[in-house]
């Protein structure tokens, strides 16, 4: 009976404490209702910007904004892409496009079977062959956005390539490391609005590549409290490594060359993002010997009137390939300081944002400075630059990485 009396005692203490939880229970306020839900909403938006595939069972077509594109060498080029994914990791890929100027066909064709080696490592096996247009620095060049109109600077490159692949991923935490081995035949040519397509001369290279990457990648930089997470773009603080050698095979008077790789970035939050942030990243890349069969460094750039994020937005195309390199850029981000002091601009969530970029390399120094606002309305805003080739751009400038 004892025992009984204090069974009750204690559920009935239970039930207070969670009724008095239940009553002291207050809604969220409708202004912060509405935050949220524009939050998802962007969210969404970057989601669909960045695969916009449409899924159908295993099955899914797209992504969606690569099926039209604008180009000096291609005109309108209409692309139908998808593919296939299964739970026992075989995975299908096939891309077909048309140019309405050059009017040729382009292909993609892709297999691969992915599985688990350990509980913290995987193998990649993969077969492509590929008969299809390329940028070296934008691999997805032919998204709308990234559309562009004539230009002198302007070309594309045409790859035919068969190519085999074996890669190896170990995840050790924040640490990630690949090893990677391919076989290639490559025939590529150069496309200019300037050459017809019968003058251009295909070069041949057969090649056996061996690559090891080192990534240490940390993703705490999320803002606590009740800062807009969506007014900063993704930058996550990481470095990678990358060592390469090319052995070309069946190319007399080709020398075997090594490849290396910088990219580290990290983001240096103020007043736990109250204050805005800063971005700095540094990329490097070095190139050893013959580059007679192709494999020069492009800076990043895009083609289009869309900002793409610490990515040059003036630089000539071709001008500044090159064998070895060293780019660092910095981005300050204030996170609506200015506009938050009025109340008009407020509830846009604007983020003022100012920029320089720089590239070394063998020829002059480059660089650019750009400023602007992003983030309008949780995903649009304009960008302003200047290049040290006195060139000035307006871009408009998506919160959506594509």
């Amino acid at each position: 009976m004892h025992r009984f009396f204090i069974s009750i005692v204690c559920l009935t203490i239970c039930v207070f404490n969670l009724s008095a939880q239940v009553a002291s229970y207050e809604p969220i306020s409708k202004e912060k209702e509405a935050e949220i839900k524009a939050l998802l909403a962007a969210n969404k938006a970057k989601a669909f910007f960045e695969g916009g595939n449409i899924n159908i069972g295993r099955f899914y077509i797209g992504p969606v904004l690569h099926f039209l594109h604008f180009n000096p060498i291609e005109k309108a080029r209409i692309r139908l892409s998808g593919g296939l994914k299964l739970d026992n990791g075989l995975s299908f890929f096939a891309m077909g496009a048309y140019g309405t100027k050059d009017r040729a066909w382009k292909y993609d064709f892709a297999a691969a079977y992915r599985f688990k080696t350990s509980a913290r490592s995987h193998n990649n096996i993969a077969l492509s062959f590929t008969d299809n247009t390329y940028l070296p620095y934008l691999s997805d060049y032919d998204h709308l956005l990234n559309s562009t109109f004539e230009d002198a600077d302007f070309f594309l490159f045409h790859r035919r390539r068969l190519r085999l692949s074996d890669k190896m991923s170990f995840d050790f935490n924040a640490l990630r490391f690949d090893v990677e081995a391919s076989f290639s035949r490559n025939r590529n040519s150069k496309y200019d609005p300037q050459k017809e397509k019968q003058g251009v001369k295909f070069i041949k290279a057969n090649f056996y590549m061996p690559m090891l990457q080192l990534t240490l990648a940390k993703r705490d930089n999320t803002p606590k409290g009740d800062v807009i997470v969506s007014r900063y773009c993704d930058f996550p603080t990481m470095i990678s490594v990358s060592a390469a050698r090319e052995f070309f095979i069946n190319d007399p008077g080709v020398d075997n060359r090594n490849r290396f790789t910088l990219n580290a970035q990290c983001r240096i939050p103020f007043d736990d993002y109250k204050a805005g942030c800063a971005d700095i990243g540094i990329a490097a890349g070095y190139i050893t010997k013959d580059v007679s069969r192709g494999g020069l460094y492009f800076p990043q750039s895009q083609t289009g009137y869309v900002s793409r994020s610490y990515a040059f937005l003036l630089i000539p195309y071709s001008r500044f390939a090159t064998t070895k390199y060293l780019s660092p850029v910095i981005s300050l981000n204030s996170g609506g300081m200015l506009l938050n002091n009025i109340p008009f601009f407020r509830r846009f969530h604007g983020n003022e944002f100012l920029n320089y970029k720089l590239y070394i390399s063998p020829y002059k120094p480059y660089h650019e400075v750009s400023f602007g606002v992003d983030n309008v309305l949780d995903i649009c805003g304009f960008e302003l630059a200047w290049s040290s080739l006195n060139k000035w751009g307006v871009f408009l400038r998506l919160r959506v990485d594509f």
